[in-house]
């Protein structure tokens, strides 16, 4: 491993870098899309049940069946992998973001109506950080889950570093195997520990 590691560092990267960028991409998208959608469920509760639906039938269409569904749309490549990351990311996401809003104690919201907090004040200044941490929470996990399945996204020529894991598997090369596996996982580690760290400290304004 150290032997490919060192005669292909460059190519280790570059997928790296690829893959990424892919899957902050897809969970950026998807974010503003579920906080937009969320936030249609929160404020008007006859949008909840079918925009749950919607999300619940997606996340439970198989990744490869949706690749096949949008290839002929979106063609090969990364925007396919993105649009299906963003797409299966909707079930996490508005969720996440639905809770986090709907779990505010309404006390608080009550003291910040007496207080005379108009809608937009009291929404940054009260229900956006009380949201945060379980808004971060919900990114946590759906930028998690993007980072392991983007590896799929090299089944539709999308790069990544499912490159290194399909393309070392047909030729025997293990070492491209396991490279692969572990610039992943340690990506989805990075990934996960960075979102915990923000959510902490969100956690840590509020309780301040």
């Amino acid at each position: 491993m150290i032997r490919y590691m060192t005669k292909h560092y460059d190519k280790l990267l570059g997928l790296l870098a690829e893959h990424m960028w892919m899957s902050a991409a897809a969970v950026g998208i998807a974010f503003a899309i579920a906080f937009a959608a969320a936030m249609l469920m929160y404020r008007r509760k006859e949008f909840a049940l079918p925009v749950n639906v919607l999300c619940n039938t997606v996340y439970a269409i198989p990744t490869l069946a949706l690749f096949s569904i949008l290839i002929p749309i979106t063609g090969l490549g990364k925007t396919t992998a993105i649009v299906t990351m963003v797409l299966y990311n909707q079930f996490i996401l508005t969720k996440s973001i639905c809770s986090a809003f709907e779990t505010i104690d309404q006390s608080v919201l009550e003291a910040a109506d007496a207080i005379g907090l108009d809608g937009w004040q009291t929404y940054c200044s009260v229900k956006a950080p009380l949201a945060l941490p379980l808004m971060l929470n919900g990114v946590k996990l759906a930028l998690s889950s993007t980072v392991a399945g983007a590896t799929l996204a090299a089944l539709i020529g999308a790069g990544g570093l499912g490159e290194l894991i399909f393309n070392g598997l047909s030729m025997k090369n293990y070492n491209q195997v396991a490279w692969g596996v572990v610039l992943s996982s340690l990506c989805a580690f990075a990934a996960n520990h960075v979102m915990q760290w923000m959510e902490d400290r969100a956690l840590d304004r509020i309780q301040g």
